[in-house]
């Protein structure tokens, strides 16, 4: 045919990539996996000496699929904008195998099916092998001249989420030396390593940074599964003697010296976002240290009841002071008591139920100034209206067959404090899951709003033996949020018995949790969290697990350095004079890796009014509020499930009881439930009897997540409660 050629500049050759693979089995099986099958394919592959099934006495390169083909050793993969790798690369198997034990887990964590649930061994590679493997390299990169440095990548760089290969031991510097593939320069690494440690990037900077390189990742601005996946995946090809799934200032540093080596436009972009970063940061410091002048304190009251503490080095020096309650000014010239550095003043009268706000200006410096305001104290109903609110109340829940203690607070009012049916009024009450919330959690409010603990920073840092699979990763506000990916206690045990199981034939029947409970006497809990792997992702999903709760419990003693137990009766308990609240465990008990507590409802109600308090009842401040303090209060667990021990949205018990708002919190285990409505300005506290085993049996029964007898004892006082409102 009359075809006039001309070569247009808008073309490239085929071939971009070079992708090297370990198979995972011997010689005699990859042939016919990649020879026979018909499943998958390679273009070559490089034997191993030593391997019993290999028939020659020396190492020859075998040749599967000719070049110009396209062979299946890719699968779905990603690499620097180009997806279905097999299309666009040359792959080339090499025999290793890794030895792994599975440990007893419900699915992969993150780096692959190789990655951190398996306790791998990767054995070297054999030196004649990879000297055959750079020879041909060589000879492939001089045929096809578009693959670049950066695309002679591994398995694990395409598809981080799902392969290993050809694994941290694989010898990507000597390749490099050889002039086959990438490699960062250490000075450069060093350098972006001191920048680093003084002005760490963002999550989001680390995320485009990777992305930039060539790995499939989105910018999410959090340590999520993808994250963790593609971080195992860079460590095994430039960071082999740290691979953890972790970031830090050596991976970060890493991955920016590469971008300069071989990718200097993406820097500056990245550089650019990263001094914004960093001026914001200190632009930020430097408001919050400019204004000086004028504070604003929001607190929690109640009508009647307040007082203000004023301290300062110098009281007198501070010129024009002047001080408001929601912005009515507050004549504090005849103080309760004063000092030359403090004063005392009352502000009952203009203190409103709920949310008030405190302001202090004055023309002198007030970062020196501390306040206190003084949290409501609970009292009985004084008024009419609160009275017969008490009496409806009394009388619809007499009504109920169920047994159980009940409380109701209105604002700073005990309006009924009552049992019904075969229920004992302040008896024992076990709170279970509950025992987080009223204890760790309550802990941790304190320590964080005395800045002793931050939620961003890792348990490591406060632990720094808690390392290895991922736990590097993990931030005190995913033991918090419970989204660590620590199973639960019960799933984790039935894991061990059906591994067990699994290695002993000969036993035909599986225990219930109970039996494994009472065959796991010897449990050591504490050393159990340095060896218990993850089950999800950090951030991947929330599940409550006792486990989280145990590490926040050694993070506590850690920094406070007392027993737990110790900290939380005198530092938190004994302040507010509670007398009947202790921690409770049978004689050895190892059945559950945390002890419970145990108290009476009117303990209850003074912790439930401190979290309303914002941390302060009567004159004691046990927490200051803070930040992170609000992001504690509600980011904390409320509502959980003990049969799915899922949580459940709120949305969910509104959809039961439509009286609720959207500022409702709940909590709740088989005999409890604790419901604390900030709009309403209602705690209700419900304590079922442990021998009435039908709130048991049946928690979790309804779309709600409560028992039945929860419900109907929810919904009666909902209803009373809603149309006094009225």
């Amino acid at each position: 045919m009359p075809i006039d050629k001309q070569i247009s500049v808008g073309q490239n050759a085929r071939i971009q990539s070079l992708i090297l693979h370990f198979t995972a089995i011997d010689y005699q099986r990859s042939m016919w996996a990649l020879k026979d099958s018909g499943g998958v394919s390679a273009h070559y592959l490089i034997p191993e000496k030593a391997d019993p099934s290999y028939p020659k006495t020396s190492l020859e390169i075998i040749q599967l699929v000719d070049e110009s083909q396209r062979a299946w050793h890719a699968g779905t993969s990603y690499w620097d904008g180009r997806r279905n790798l097999n299309d666009t690369s040359i792959g080339i198997e090499i025999v290793n195998i890794p030895k792994c034990h599975h440990q007893p887990v419900v699915k992969a964590t993150h780096g692959g099916e190789y990655g951190a649930h398996k306790d791998c061994r990767f054995p070297d590679f054999d030196q004649e092998q990879i000297s055959l493997l750079i020879e041909l390299s060589k000879q492939i990169l001089q045929r096809h001249p578009d693959i670049e440095p950066t695309r002679v990548i591994g398995h694990s760089d395409i598809s981080p989420s799902r392969k290993n290969d050809p694994g941290p031991n694989f010898p990507w510097y000597q390749l490099y030396q050889h002039g086959i593939g990438a490699w960062y320069d250490a000075q450069t690494q060093a350098k972006y390593q001191h920048m680093f440690e003084t002005f760490s990037p963002s999550i989001n900077l680390v995320q485009k940074a990777l992305y930039y390189y060539g790995y499939n990742i989105k910018e999410t601005g959090i340590l999520d599964s993808q994250t963790q996946d593609v971080l195992f995946a860079f460590q095994m090809h430039f960071l082999p003697w740290d691979v953890t799934g972790e970031l830090n200032t050596e991976t970060a540093a890493t991955v920016y010296a590469l971008l300069e080596k071989y990718k200097e436009p993406q820097l500056k972009v990245l550089m650019s976002r990263y001094n914004r970063e960093e001026e914001q940061q200190f632009g930020l410091s430097s408001l919050l240290e400019a204004n000086k002048n004028r504070l604003v304190k929001p607190f929690y009251g109640a009508k009647g009841q307040g007082e203000v503490t004023l301290i300062h080095p110098n009281l007198s020096s501070l010129i024009d002071l002047d001080i408001t309650i929601n912005g009515v000014s507050v004549d504090f010239k005849q103080p309760v008591k004063m000092n030359a550095t403090g004063i005392k003043f009352g502000i009952a009268s203009l203190v409103n139920n709920g949310n008030n706000v405190l302001e202090i200006a004055s023309k002198s410096d007030l970062s020196n100034l501390s306040i206190n305001v003084t949290g409501p104290e609970l009292k009985q109903p004084t008024v009419w209206l609160e009275r017969k609110l008490r009496n409806e109340l009394a009388n619809g829940l007499s009504t109920l067959e169920q047994s159980f203690e009940f409380s109701l607070v209105k604002h700073d009012k005990v309006i009924l404090h009552q049992s019904f049916g075969r229920a004992a009024k302040n008896g024992e009450l076990h709170l279970n899951q509950l025992s987080s919330f009223f204890t760790t959690q309550l802990a941790m409010v304190k320590l964080i709003g005395e800045q002793r603990i931050k939620l961003d920073n890792s348990v490591s840092y406060y632990l720094p033996e808690y390392k290895g699979d991922g736990r590097a990763n993990r931030l005190i506000k995913h033991l918090v949020n419970h989204k660590s990916g620590y199973p639960r206690v019960d799933d984790y045990l039935q894991a061990v018995q059906q591994s067990r199981e699994d290695n002993e034939a000969d036993q035909a029947l599986s225990l219930t949790v109970d039996e494994i409970h009472q065959q796991s006497l010897d449990i050591d809990w504490q050393s159990a969290i340095y060896h218990v792997p993850f089950y999800y992702g950090v951030e991947q999903k929330l599940v409550y697990s006792e486990f989280n709760d145990l590490v926040l419990r050694l993070v506590i003693e850690r920094v406070t350095n007392m027993p737990f137990e110790q900290f939380v009766e005198t530092q938190l308990f004994l302040p507010l004079g509670l007398n009947h609240s202790a921690f409770r465990t049978e004689p050895n008990d190892k059945s559950r890796p945390t002890s419970q507590l145990t108290t009476r409802m009117e303990d209850v109600l003074v912790l439930t009014q401190l979290f309303k308090n914002n941390g302060s009842y009567g004159n004691q401040q046990l927490f200051k509020p803070s930040a992170y303090t609000r992001w504690l209060q509600h980011n904390s667990v409320w509502l959980l499930s003990k049969e799915l021990s899922q949580f459940k949205p709120i949305l969910d018990v509104q959809t039961c009881h439509p009286y609720l708002t959207q500022s409702s919190h709940v909590a709740l285990s088989e005999n409890n439930l604790v419901l604390v409505d900030d709009k309403l300005d209602i705690s209700v506290i419900i304590h079922f009897q442990t021998e009435d085993k039908e709130g048991v049996d049946e928690l979790g029964s309804n779309p709600c997540g409560l028992s039945e007898p929860q419900q109907q004892v929810l919904t009666k006082a909902l209803q009373i409660i809603y149309q006094a409102q009225r």
